[in-house]
């Protein structure tokens, strides 16, 4: 099509499907360009543009454009996409909204092939970004990026349900930490990975948590 597509994720649900969200943008209405060399430049201001979510699904090497998460115009960054315990498949983004990125989510009911409402994770005043998700047993773990004030840390919350729990920090460091990666054991922990600036230049740490409690 007429969109650019980018920044793809990818789920396998048990039952085999692959789920794939990813970002739509739309470069909305084109330059004038006979008017641009004459000297009027109001067609350079974009107008109508913007990004959306989708999400697709393959079957037997089949893909097909399943529903689209958000609406048309969004300013939208990096979706994750996850699939929990009872089949549901949840899609995580950053947005902007009225100048400020936190971190959303959706549900997406396959059975009923149903979306749920859009859930706010996030709501520091800084920016929240760079969410990745993990399918739980009834529930989806999300971390992500989010700024504190004087740096940015990782944060940790779990939906059940359309119930957000309250974030909890996964580092510890005052430099910066950035990119969480998440994945879930099959006894249940979830393992998140980040980036952190702690001793002056960049390395990998990771983290535990069972139980409701982090671990070194």
């Amino acid at each position: 099509g007429q969109t650019h597509d980018d920044f793809p994720s990818l789920v396998r649900a048990p039952d085999g499907t692959v789920w794939c969200a990813y970002v739509s943008y739309a470069p909305g209405d084109p330059v004038d360009q006979q008017a641009a060399r004459n000297g009027r430049f109001d067609s350079l201001v974009a107008r109508n543009n913007g990004d959306q979510i989708h999400l697709a699904r393959c079957m037997s090497g089949l893909w097909k454009h399943e529903v689209a998460l958000t609406d048309e115009r969004r300013d939208v960054w990096k979706p994750s996409v996850a699939v929990n315990g009872t089949g549901d498949v949840w899609v995580v983004w950053s947005e902007n909204v009225k100048g400020n990125w936190d971190v959303y989510a959706r549900r997406y009911h396959v059975k009923g092939k149903q979306l749920g409402g859009v859930l706010r994770l996030s709501t520091a005043d800084g920016p929240d970004t760079n969410a990745v998700a993990v399918g739980g047993e009834e529930s989806v773990w999300v971390a992500w990026q989010g700024w504190s004030g004087e740096s940015f840390d990782i944060w940790l919350t779990e939906i059940r349900g359309e119930r957000v729990g309250a974030p909890v920090r996964v580092s510890t460091s005052e430099a910066n930490d950035w990119y969480p990666s998440i994945a879930r054991a099959p006894d249940g922990t979830i393992w998140v990975a980040w980036d952190t600036y702690d001793k002056g230049d960049y390395d990998v740490y990771l983290r535990a948590y069972r139980d409701g409690a982090l671990h070194p």
